[in-house]
């Protein structure tokens, strides 16, 4: 499954390659593709969101969770830069392409 989110602060659309069987993701980048972790949320047996986490280089996470009803998504960056912190968070949305 591909998936296409798009945020408001960020210049590029993420986009991420999913395979729900083996919960292994991909977020394809300018760099190439980089490994993230999926988790699927579920209410009553259906998986009802969907995040996927990407560890960076610093030892901060970057993290989207989307809720699959309605395609309505947040991207938080725990960035790490000169020994502080640099926090950012957007909502967007995402759609399966």
């Amino acid at each position: 499954m591909r998936i296409v989110c798009t945020f408001p602060n960020l210049m590029a659309p993420l986009v991420y390659l999913v395979d729900m069987e083996s919960r292994t993701a991909a977020l394809l980048g300018p760099a190439g593709r980089v490994h993230v972790v999926a988790h699927a949320g579920t209410a009553l047996d259906n998986v009802s969101s969907l995040s996927f986490v990407e560890e960076v280089p610093s030892g901060a996470v970057q993290t989207t969770t989307i809720i699959l009803s309605t395609g309505k998504a947040v991207h938080s960056r725990n960035t790490v830069m000169q020994g502080d912190f640099v926090p950012s968070q957007s909502l967007g949305s995402c759609v399966r392409s």
